[in-house]
């Protein structure tokens, strides 16, 4: 009698374990949205800032004169952020250049990331100088700490202005 009440129980809870088993679903992670800021120093030095809560932080600076577009736009796809920047040229009334970044992550830590199709390793640096120069861009990665960086205009601004590797965005670029 004991035997049939063991093997019952033990049917039963074999049962409810693998019924449990099977009613999971698993649900397709989003990936978190970062925090955003695109700005312009006094000096015209144009940024963008993506940081998100989980630690990835990136920064793009450069210096595309006042027709500057650039930010970070969702493709719709849940992992994938773009931008880019073009710059216009008042005598020739065409755009003159420039450069089409793309990033994609998962979970707000890691991400692969592009610039003009070249990936770059993010652990090498998260800062990407690009230098314009007629209607070339070079991209320079820097190794500079953002986790201090508050995702705001200020804290950007101040950034920026205060590193002489940021600024020389400015200084070596032309778009003439």
């Amino acid at each position: 009698m004991n035997t049939t009440r063991f093997r019952t129980f033990l049917l039963l809870f074999m049962c409810a374990a693998l019924a449990q088993g099977c009613s999971r679903t698993t649900v397709p992670r989003t990936a978190p949205a970062p925090q955003t800021v695109s700005g312009m120093t006094r000096d015209r030095t144009s940024y963008t800032l993506l940081k998100w809560n989980e630690g990835l932080a990136i920064m793009l600076v450069d210096h595309c004169d006042v027709h500057h577009m650039s930010g970070s736009s969702d493709t719709g796809e849940p992992n994938r952020r773009t931008g880019d920047a073009h710059w216009w040229d008042e005598d020739s009334k065409e755009w003159q250049g420039g450069y089409e970044w793309q990033l994609e992550t998962t979970d707000g830590r890691t991400a692969v990331f592009t610039v003009n199709n070249v990936k770059y390793d993010l652990s090498q640096g998260a800062v990407f100088r690009i230098d314009i120069n007629g209607y070339e861009a070079t991209v320079k990665q820097l190794d500079h700490d953002l986790s201090n960086i508050q995702p705001n205009r200020t804290s950007c601004d101040n950034f920026v202005t205060a590193d002489p590797e940021l600024i020389k965005a400015a200084e070596g670029s032309n778009t003439e």
